[in-house]
């Protein structure tokens, strides 16, 4: 991601950043990475969110990641709709000691990978 070659090319999705075990340096530095966000996507990695063990949010408050009351509020919909639930928790996520957050852009459309080729401009997939 570092290499300038690979802008406009080199993309990643945010869809396991949650995850227990990548909660700490991982997640910090995608956070403090704001050079990096223009080619971050969102993704859910479903289903995992649904497989709660994999998501802590009890470390996620204790590391600075959420608060506790967000973390109530974000732990209920887990109960109804686990992809809502990482959607909003990924919403929720600010760099420790911040209050920097993802910008609402990774959770939208990227424009960067709407491209398309040139065979679907022109409606002739190849055989």
């Amino acid at each position: 991601m570092d290499e300038k070659r690979y802008e406009g090319l080199l993309f990643a999705d945010i869809s396991a950043m949650t995850q227990y075990n990548r909660i700490g340096g991982p997640l910090t530095t995608v956070l403090r990475r704001d050079d990096l966000h223009e080619r971050l996507v969102n993704g859910s990695d479903y289903p995992l969110p649904a497989i709660n063990i994999l998501i802590r949010t009890g470390a996620l408050v204790k590391q600075g990641y959420i608060t506790n009351e967000e973390r109530a509020c974000i732990n209920e919909i887990y109960d109804y709709n686990p992809l809502l639930f990482d959607f909003v928790l990924k919403r929720r996520l600010r760099l420790p000691g911040t209050r920097e957050r993802l910008p609402a852009a990774i959770f939208m459309a990227n424009a960067a990978l709407e491209r398309r080729t040139e065979w679907e401009q022109n409606d002739n997939p190849p055989v």
